[in-house]
């Protein structure tokens, strides 16, 4: 579990890495293995240069080279030069080759644990306890997923690019050692230390401005989510530079941040090639002012200078990844902290539970998170196959005692049975499984009726004559003759190209597409005129003979069908009755 005592970068990347299978753990040891692969690589391409260069400069005055390459030579009969041209040909390609595995390698591992993390983060996210959606919004859950995305472009390549970067960085120098030990030493802990006294005047600004812009981003979503959502009014009452103002002001703060962080990590570069150079020259000074001159530090001076090359791109990578870690941590701290939400407990699926003799609420109390009372000492019986009107104000607790019922939320206190035995995590999968839901507000996913209709359902998995059952009941098959497409029309986002009434009729048939026992109706005809809402009814009460049918309304037309009524009001269910009285409870 990540520590939000400890909430560095170290901790965060210790956490992911505990977090990943085993097969994702072998790839990055994989890596890890090409890495030394490819500083060895890029030594012996050095040392080509610098054999090829003295062999260039004095080819009768490197003996040591020639006696090391004697068997390729009489081998091939090549003189030395051309021996030594082609050694380095094929080192560099050899080198090269490496380069670009590294680069794949490193792509690749990254991407595919960013891609690990966004799918537990989203699997969390999907199986959440309901109570969680009650206490964290939307646009929090979105802008996670929007931190699992940058946490790995942001974050995990750049932190594998820059090791990758250290460790042929590493052997670069280490070659260089070779040449010329206490020059190099002072050479490169020149450049390490320019670097380290960046990293430590700006580690303090990166932190800050990375909690700034995760928190930025959060704001930002919801701002444009606010502005989308209730479009409709906005048009209405002209208030759009509101919105307009409202979202100018974070994304003006949140790309702020993002420049800030961008010139933090890429600045340094010049500040130290001006060194580099600095530096080579000083060191070309130096091996001039040795025994032979300049012409004997010539082959060393040119290996140093391809050498230098590479070696500054590297340190700046090296950098740059720490960079990128240190300003991206709490996207990534937030991606992973979604990523250790809790989820559900018991199964996910199950066979459907009958409901064979009642439903029983004793005695239950339930709060919400922030101490809300919802429901308070809750006594009631619901018999397989009744139908149960409810009724009362808003805010009385009839959604509440619903979301009990349907096992979303647990009891405070008290116990819910379900034909005798309580209804608890182990039992909660096959108890849903046999409940169908119609709430007030339909969501419609920006699909075909039919996929709305049977809605979870794989695509080759639809059965299209229960589709047009349930549409028939539900009044669907009506309107959707009418469209030239019929049943595979586009509902639009939300179901937007749809009335209110077309959208609870198409609920009322994803419902009914379920064939569960027990039929929850929350509102769900509250957009219908009376004569459809009867006609809807009549057709339930003949199709469904059996099914356990309860009714959420305020309207004395949608309560018709109950044969009992409960009527909640503060949270307590003040009265029930064998018949509505007739009368509109608001």
């Amino acid at each position: 579990m990540l520590s939000s005592q400890d909430p560095s970068a170290a901790a965060a990347l210790r956490t992911l890495y505990r977090q990943l299978s085993r097969s994702r753990r072998r790839s990055l040891w994989l890596l890890l293995i090409a890495m030394f692969a490819g500083a060895a690589a890029e030594m012996l391409t050095l040392g080509a240069v610098l054999a090829f260069l003295e062999a260039a400069a004095n080819p009768d005055g490197v003996l040591w080279l020639q006696r090391a390459l004697a068997p390729l030579l009489r081998a091939t009969g090549l003189p030395l030069l051309p021996l030594a041209a082609g050694l380095l040909a094929i080192v560099a390609i050899g080198a090269g080759c490496m380069r670009l595995l590294l680069t794949w390698l490193t792509q690749w591992t990254a991407m595919a644990v960013g891609h690990d993390l966004g799918t537990a983060v989203f699997s969390r996210m999907l199986r959440q306890p309901y109570s969680q959606y009650l206490i964290r919004s939307s646009s929090e859950r979105l802008s996670g997923m929007e931190k699992v995305h940058r946490a790995a472009f942001n974050v995990l390549l750049p932190t594998m690019q820059g090791v990758v970067a250290a460790m042929l960085a590493t052997g670069i120098i280490l070659f260089f050692v070779v040449i010329d030990p206490v020059t190099i030493f002072v050479a490169s802990f020149a450049i390490i230390a320019t670097y380290a006294a960046i990293a430590w005047a700006t580690a303090g600004r990166l932190r800050r401005n990375s909690a700034m812009v995760a928190r930025l981003m959060t704001e930002r979503t919801a701002a444009i989510q606010q502005g989308l959502g209730g479009i409709r009014d906005i048009l209405l009452e002209g208030s759009q530079p509101v919105f307009e103002s409202r979202f100018a002001k974070l994304d003006a703060l949140y790309r702020r941040g993002n420049a800030l962080h961008g010139f933090m990590v890429n600045a340094p570069r010049y500040v130290v090639e001006t060194a580099g150079i600095i530096i080579l020259v000083i060191v070309a000074s130096v091996l001039s002012a040795r025994p032979g001159g300049l012409s004997t530090a010539i082959p060393a001076l040119g290996a140093m200078a391809l050498g230098a090359q590479r070696l500054l791109p590297l340190a700046q990578q090296a950098y740059f990844g720490w960079g990128q870690s240190r300003g991206n941590l709490h996207s990534l701290l937030d991606a992973l902290r979604l990523s250790q939400l809790p989820i559900l407990e018991g199964p996910l699926h199950a066979a459907p539970e009958p409901l064979l003799s009642d439903i029983v609420f004793d005695r239950v109390s339930f709060n919400y998170a922030d101490g809300r009372q919802a429901l308070q000492n809750i006594c009631v019986t619901i018999e397989a196959g009744a139908r149960i009107g409810i009724t009362g104000p808003t805010g009385s607790g009839k959604s509440s005692f619903l979301d009990l019922l349907m096992g979303l939320l647990a009891p405070g206190e008290g116990e819910i049975r379900i034909d005798g035995r309580l209804l608890d995590a182990t039992r909660r999968a096959g108890w849903q499984a046999n409940l169908a839901h119609v709430p007030q507000t339909i969501f419609l996913s920006d699909d075909t009726i039919t996929a709305n209709i049977a809605f979870g359902a794989a695509p080759d998995a639809i059965d299209m004559d229960r589709v047009r059952w349930a549409a028939s009941i539900a009044e669907v098959d009506g309107f959707v003759r009418r469209f030239d497409a019929g049943y595979d029309t586009l509902v639009g986002e939300r179901g937007v190209r749809l009335s209110g009434g077309q959208r609870q009729r198409i609920g009322l048939a994803r419902a009914l597409y379920r064939n569960a026992g027990i039929l929850i109706l929350d509102e769900a005809t509250s957009a219908l005129d009376e004569k459809t809402e009867a006609a809807i009814m009549n057709r339930l009460a003949g199709e469904l003979p059996g099914v356990t049918l309860i009714i959420v309304a305020h309207r004395a037309s949608s309560l018709a069908p109950a044969e009992r009524i409960l009527f909640f009001e503060e949270g307590h269910l003040r009265a029930e009755s064998s018949a509505f009285a007739g009368r509109d409870s608001g």
